[in-house]
């Protein structure tokens, strides 16, 4: 029974709030247009200040475990070759191709891997899964920006898909996560 309530007790919140989302999405409290601009908001605001701070308060090289790593880069680079491989073969549409790609290999770590380690594991386990979703959140987004660039019916730009990457906000943010903590630059405390 106590297994049961440790689990209750991790899983509850993030499905109250799933839940939550989309009884507030069908009483029509937010419209699509909100929703759109929000998404678009967490995207380029939230989640690059969340990633950052992770970043930068996680003690990433302190807590870095390159076997894990490793494994996990050879886990996303190896589903992405398997799926240039597979989906080709069943969707003929090059432009859905990249999207269908990008969505087979991306998860959703960031917004319920890191508080289900949290839950679980406590601010250790989130330390760990910071110091891994620092080398994973760039390599998703680096991948997705060349795999969408590459199905595309347009001719290749590699000066806008390299401006892209680099523009990325999480890539920007794990970037200044890493500068921060390279040069020891100390932020205000609150």
């Amino acid at each position: 029974m106590d297994n049961f309530i440790f689990s209750l007790n991790v899983v509850l919140p993030l499905v109250i709030l799933i839940f939550s989302g989309i009884f507030l999405r069908q009483m029509k409290v937010f419209d699509e247009d909100f929703i759109k601009k929000f998404n678009s908001f967490i995207f380029r605001v939230l989640l690059p200040i969340l990633q950052f701070n992770n970043i930068y308060t996680g003690k990433v090289w302190e807590r870095i475990n390159l076997s894990y790593t490793l494994f996990a880069v050879l886990l996303v680079l190896g589903t992405i070759g398997i799926l240039f491989i597979i989906v080709p073969k069943y969707e003929k549409d090059i432009k859905n191709r990249g999207v269908l790609i990008q969505g087979l290999y991306r998860s959703n770590f960031v917004i319920l891997g890191l508080p289900l380690c949290t839950n679980i594991f406590g601010e250790e386990g989130a330390a760990v899964a910071t110091s891994l979703i620092a080398i994973i959140i760039p390599l998703y987004n680096f991948s997705a920006v060349i795999i969408l660039d590459l199905f595309t019916d347009n001719r290749h730009n590699y000066r806008e898909t390299l401006v892209s990457i680099l523009l990325n906000p999480l890539i920007v943010a794990s970037f200044l996560g890493f500068i921060a903590i390279f040069f020891n630059i100390e932020l205000p405390s609150a």
